[in-house]
This record gives structure tokens, sequence and C-alpha cells, in this order.
């Protein structure tokens, strides 16, 4: 059994990812979309088979990727799972159990919040979270064509027109108050910051741990911000530094970019403190 991991800028989740799935199956191969932060290094450190884009080239590219590499192998079933920890790995015998029980060849996790996974093929087709198990004969089926619907739901199509068995599995979150921001979103925020060098730690350390990612944009600061920034260890920090002073205007801007290069789906602001 293999899991694939499509990774893109995912060093803050990418080890507990790993370390759980490793768990449950034999290899664990992640692909690394043209990341510009860790996610290469954890990803050897981890042990886990590393593919590499040079550049960012979408999740349908490092999807197909992934499956190329997972293939080699021979596995008896492929499992697909986000870096962001939008999903429990723990969860991986759920996912495929009724693959090696012969009941389907192709697996969707639902976090509809029903009390079952629905009963229409299309209706979870169209639902798909992304964490799916597949059989040999379902993953090679699959084209990874990128459509408006995404690639995930494209997969499962291409599998249900080559006549796979489909069966959908519920899952719960460990913690139900977060799962629709845990689950459904991918959160950025974004703070500007001049001359904070006395504050940048606690406004840092005050946001809610259910954030991907922070963007910081050190607004060419003439004290020591660019140094207690350095000393900051959260991992889901991503510095920014303006070689000019821009005014909190284009720091937002320059943090916005970055958040959506990154395919946040929601990005907030924490407002600067000196102004």
């Amino acid at each position: 059994m293999v899991a694939i991991i499509p990774a893109y800028d995912a060093e803050v989740h990418l080890r507990e990812i790993i370390s759980r799935a490793r768990l449950y199956v034999d290899k664990v191969v992640v692909v690394d979309d043209g990341s510009d932060d860790a996610t290469a290094f954890i990803a050897e450190s981890m042990e886990a088979i590393l593919v590499q884009h040079e550049v960012n080239r979408g999740k349908a590219l490092a999807l197909k990727t992934g499956f190329e590499e997972a293939s080699k192998h021979d596995p008896a079933i492929i499992v697909t799972l986000y870096a962001n920890g939008r999903h429990n790995p723990d969860d991986i015998p759920k996912i495929t159990s009724p693959i090696m029980r012969k009941e389907a060849d192709v697996v969707c996790g639902c976090y509809s919040g029903e009390e079952e996974c629905p009963a229409e093929v299309s209706d979870f087709i169209h639902n798909t979270c992304g964490f799916s198990a597949f059989s040999p004969a379902a993953y090679e089926q699959l084209k990874f064509t990128e459509t408006g619907d995404g690639v995930e739901t494209e997969m499962l199509r291409e599998a249900e027109d080559a006549g796979c068995r489909f069966k959908g599995v519920q899952l719960y979150k460990a913690s139900p108050e977060k799962e629709h921001l845990l689950q459904e979103h991918k959160i950025g925020v974004v703070v500007p910051a001049y001359n904070e060098e006395k504050l940048i730690v606690p406004t840092i350390e005050g946001i809610p741990e259910y954030v991907d990612r922070i963007y910081v944009i050190n607004d060419y600061s003439t004290d020591n911000t660019a140094e207690v920034l350095n000393s900051i260890e959260d991992p889901r920090l991503f510095v920014i530094n303006h070689e000019t002073n821009k005014g909190v205007g284009a720091a937002l801007i320059s943090g916005y970019k970055r958040a959506l290069k990154e395919d946040m789906d929601i990005v907030a602001i924490r407002p600067g403190t000196t102004r």
C-alpha cells in the first residue's frame, strides 16, 4: 500500500502527516510541487519517497507524478491525502478496508456532517474531500484531467466511467468545533509590520492554531523587527521583507500575492500595532 501526498509549501503539517501515514502504509510518496520552504527537506528526513517539480505545476500534475511513482511499486492500494492537515492519516484503515475486502475499487472519505455518506455515487464524487483510496483496477484508469470541478472530482468520474465500484466512508473530526475551518478551508493571515520589535511576538502567538500560514511583511523596519522575526520558530511563519518602506497597502498586497500563490482559501488581516 502506498500513500501519495501532493505538497506545496507544506512544512507546517508534513512531518506529522508522514509520521502517522507510515503506521498504515508500506511507502509514502511526497510530490514537492515547487515548494519554497522546507517541504523537500522534511520529506527526505522522514525517509519518504520524494519526487520534486522544479516549479509549481498544480495539483493535477502533482497527483499524476505521485501515481506514476507509486505505480512502480505495484501497490494493492493507493491512498491520496493532503499535506495541510485537513486529513487525518489515522483514518487510512477506514478508507482502505472496503478495497481490501473486495467491496469496492474506489473509496471516498466523506466529511459532509451527515450520519452516513450520500447514497448516490454522483453526490460524493461531486463533494469529494480528496481523501480517497484506489485499487489497481481504478488507478490504471486515471488521466488526471483538471477541470473547473477540480482534479479530484475528475479522477473519480474517470474511475466511474470505467465501471469501478464506489463506496463512501464517513469520517469524523477529533475537534468538531473546528471541522468547518480545518477540513474545508486553508487559512492564511497577513500581518503588516513596521518597527514592531516589541509586539510582533505576542501578535504571532495570538494567532489561532487552525491558521495554516502567517505572512508577516517586514516593511523596511528600522528597529530589530527583522531579528525578532528570525528568532520565531513557528513553522507557519513566512516573512516577506520589503527593501524600502512602501506602506500598509503595499504590505497587504505582498501578503495577498503570497497567499494566492499558496492557494489559501481564506485570507485574514491581523492589523499592525503601531500604524
